[in-house]
């Protein structure tokens, strides 16, 4: 039975940690995505949150690497479950996290970075080896002002 295909849309919680096992590459991101909802208040409330492992071996570390991913940045992973592994969080209770092999990675910018989503990014990479014929560009004029926050 093959592995299952995921698409994870989210935002990266911590920095990423770089290893060099043997002869191989890897780049490790823990990814948290889930579903919010729009409150009265004008705030969010978390529907759903699942956390993600992300393992990027060789080429997709190389692409990660070259992406420049950190804390908060919002990012699409695509790649095969190679497990489910559970854990007690600090309040004790038993949590789980979906481990998964990237085979494409997408390091979308920062607003504060970029200026806002409705510019185009100086530079364009993602999604395995092959760099996308055009770059990431949201619709003009914002448009994201009511998007969830992860």
């Amino acid at each position: 039975m093959a592995d299952a295909t995921i698409i994870i849309d989210g935002g990266i919680v911590a920095d990423p940690r770089w290893n060099n096992p043997g002869q191989n590459r890897v780049g490790n991101l823990t990814v948290r995505a889930g579903r919010s909802r729009k409150n009265d208040q004008g705030g969010y409330d978390q529907l759903s949150s699942t956390p993600f492992d992300v393992a990027c071996w060789n080429e997709v570390h190389d692409l990660l690497a070259a992406q420049m991913p950190e804390k908060g940045s919002q990012v699409r992973i695509t790649g095969t479950v190679t497990g489910v592994r559970t854990y007690q969080d600090q309040q004790g209770q038993t949590q789980a996290s979906v481990e998964v092999r990237a085979e494409g990675v997408k390091v979308f910018p920062k607003r504060q970075q970029s200026g806002g989503y409705g510019q185009q990014p100086q530079q364009s990479q993602g999604y395995g080896q092959q760099a996308p014929q055009q770059g990431y560009a949201a619709p003009q004029g914002g448009g994201f002002e009511d998007q969830p926050p992860f």
